[in-house]
């Protein structure tokens, strides 16, 4: 079981607040209490103030779970990278990395369902204040070594060599714009004469 402790809610930062809200861990029930997303973490307390405070840098993955057929309830389904404090703690196994940790599942299920989606995107939008400090180059990462061009458009190496070859073939058959006259477009082939 999770070790519930006294909690303060956060004086500001309070994206959302969801009351009603079960919290599971590894599927077992840990009560019913008021969900808190806030700016610089995510809050779960009960009834008597104590609760489970989690930081963005350890939520691996956030998502809406719709389909009861793996668990019981619609819920916002978490990740977490750690394991939370537990009264017992469970006998690590063997294991040649020390470093190896299991994930985490945490689950909130909020009585009202309808909330899902707005608990969900203030979650997003507080994790990314919250960048892992691991992924430094994370904006680049995707992209890889893509170049930008005037209008943002994302390139590879590749992707902007056939670029420049374009717009040199373009350039030299005398149209720097890569736009083709109305008489230019007559003249091929004639198929436009009568149009």
């Amino acid at each position: 079981m999770v070790t519930m402790t006294a909690q303060q809610i956060p004086d500001s930062g309070i994206v959302h607040e969801e009351p009603l809200t079960e919290f599971f861990v590894k599927g077992n029930s840990c009560g019913t209490g008021t969900l808190y997303i806030a700016e610089s973490k995510v809050l779960w307390l009960n009834s008597g103030g104590n609760g489970v405070s989690l930081a963005y840098p350890s939520i691996g993955i956030h998502a809406i779970a719709r389909d009861t057929s793996s668990f019981p309830h619609e819920c916002l389904f978490l990740l977490l990278d750690d394991a939370l404090d537990e009264e017992e703690p469970m006998e690590e196994e063997e294991s040649d990395d020390d470093s190896q940790t299991t994930p985490t599942e945490v689950r909130f299920v909020p009585s009202n369902k309808e909330s899902l989606d707005a608990i969900y995107t203030a979650m997003g939008v507080c994790q990314e204040l919250h960048p892992d400090p691991e992924d430094v180059d994370s904006d680049n990462e995707f992209y890889g070594d893509e170049e930008i061009i005037g209008d943002g458009t994302h390139l590879s190496a590749q992707g902007m060599s056939n670029l420049l070859r374009m717009e040199q073939m373009l350039s030299a058959n005398g149209d720097t714009n890569g736009q083709q006259s109305e008489e230019d477009e007559m003249d091929e082939g004639g198929q436009f004469e009568n149009a």
